[in-house]
């Protein structure tokens, strides 16, 4: 019994130092595991914070109704931010009428937070007198309408009138001097903000222009100009006029994009469309797709524009070209027999085959006579059996230079622009494929 009991004691004594064993390992093992994952990170560094400049005021531009009592116009204080009138209305249907800008040229965007009127007519002044604030094309003003950084403009209608339908009862009995004031209070614009109706312009006077074959632009006398409405497709038909062959637009709204056409010259397509800003300078004003926008820092009545047109009829600019189809692996060319090249004018519609040939210094190319400037093209390559991927396509220009002429991110599509031509109007166009 002795011994059997002995034998279990020293069994235990071996498990127990076992066990004691264990425990340390994992200790230590967790000790180590903690001194890995206990790492230090320091984050250092400096923040500008940028000045931000908040800048909305009177512009000094005013227009004052000429049917108004009188064309004084008010005046404004130094800092652009307080406003004077005075008129004397006599009898009923008197009225004095001034649009003013408001601008913001800072760049925070804001918004309208109140208006104030200071006084509101009374009850028995409301029944002979009118004191109206709009914008100009009579859309009410509301709080939260937003004004964008930059370049803002809100055109403003200020009325005061003598009621045409007062009745003899409500006439007042004497002269009546009133002091009229008016707040806009604005502030940053938030999420709650509202964009406000666009300001129409007045007038917007059109020169439209025609390129000839020899790059020479032709004013155009005998036709309508055509502005469509992207949104609305409302459209505008304004036939040129005058001893200067122009055409005078009304209510053209801005910041809202157009599209421009002839009416009779049907195959002219346009080019481009500038405007006068507010320092006499003509900017482009022509989007990626083509459109027109009147932007809104363009804050005078009368908008001078001027329409350039390209003609697939009687093209502006044409070119005799030389096509030489690579690898784009190891640039080499692709000489395959009996092949052809197809290039269709994307405006017309209309196709060109050329057929490959050797010419004088053994390179198989295909030649061309006609492919014309600032028009998009497609090129096919007819051969026959042989699979191939069009990767793309450069063309020479006048300092010797192979440029990308990739049209709509699109391979075999294209444009040589008007500005890449050499003295011989002799273009090297390279088309670059992969032999599948």
């Amino acid at each position: 019994m002795r011994m059997k009991l002995f034998s279990n004691a020293k069994f235990n004594r071996k498990s127990y130092l076992c066990i004691l064993i264990i425990i340390i390992c994992l200790i230590t093992s967790l000790t180590i595991a903690y001194s890995i994952l206990n790492t230090t990170l320091n984050i250092s560094g400096s923040t500008n914070i940028v000045a931000s400049n908040w800048n909305v005021y009177i512009s000094s531009y005013i227009k004052v109704d000429e049917g108004s009592v009188t064309l004084d116009q008010p005046t404004i204080s130094s800092d652009k931010t307080h406003l004077d009138f005075s008129a004397r209305l006599e009898e009923p249907g008197d009225y004095y009428r001034f649009v003013l800008r408001i601008r913001n040229k800072g760049d925070i965007d804001a918004m309208i937070e109140s208006i104030i009127k200071t006084p509101e007519l009374t009850e028995e002044q409301s029944k002979y007198l009118i004191y109206n604030i709009e914008y100009e094309d009579g859309t009410p003003i509301t709080e939260k309408h937003f004004l964008q950084k930059t370049d803002g403009t809100a055109k403003v209608a200020v009325t005061v009138a003598y009621r045409k339908d007062v009745s003899l009862a409500n006439l007042p009995t004497s002269d009546v001097n009133l002091n009229l004031g008016l707040s806009f209070v604005y502030t940053q614009a938030d999420d709650s903000s509202v964009v406000s109706p666009s300001a129409p312009f007045n007038k917007l006077v059109g020169y439209a222009y025609v390129y000839d074959t020899f790059g020479n632009r032709n004013r155009i006398t005998e036709d309508d100009i055509i502005i469509t409405d992207v949104e609305t497709y409302e459209t505008i038909d304004c036939t040129i006029t005058g001893s200067d062959y122009y055409c005078s637009f009304e209510e053209v709204y801005n910041n809202r994009k157009y599209k421009v056409s002839l009416k009779n010259h049907t195959g002219y397509v346009l080019r481009d469309v500038t405007m006068m800003d507010e320092n006499d300078v003509y900017n482009s004003v022509v989007d990626e797709n083509g459109y027109i926008s009147i932007p809104s820092s363009y804050y005078e009545d009368t908008i001078y524009a001027k329409f350039y047109f390209d003609s697939m009829i009687t093209t502006n600019k044409d070119y005799r070209s030389t096509i030489y189809v690579r690898q784009s692996s190891d640039a080499s060319l692709v000489e395959i027999e009996g092949t052809s090249i197809t290039l269709t004018n994307l405006l017309s519609g209309d196709t060109l085959t050329i057929d490959g040939v050797y010419d004088s210094d053994g390179l198989f190319t295909y030649y061309v006579s006609n492919v014309i400037s600032d028009i998009p093209y497609e090129v096919t390559l007819n051969f026959g059996d042989v699979l191939y991927t069009m990767d793309s396509i450069f063309a020479k220009n006048g300092n010797g230079e192979y440029i990308n002429v990739n049209y709509n991110n699109t391979s075999n599509k294209f444009i040589i622009p008007s500005n890449i031509k050499d003295s011989s109007k002799h273009i090297n166009i390279r088309v670059y494929i992969t032999l599948n």
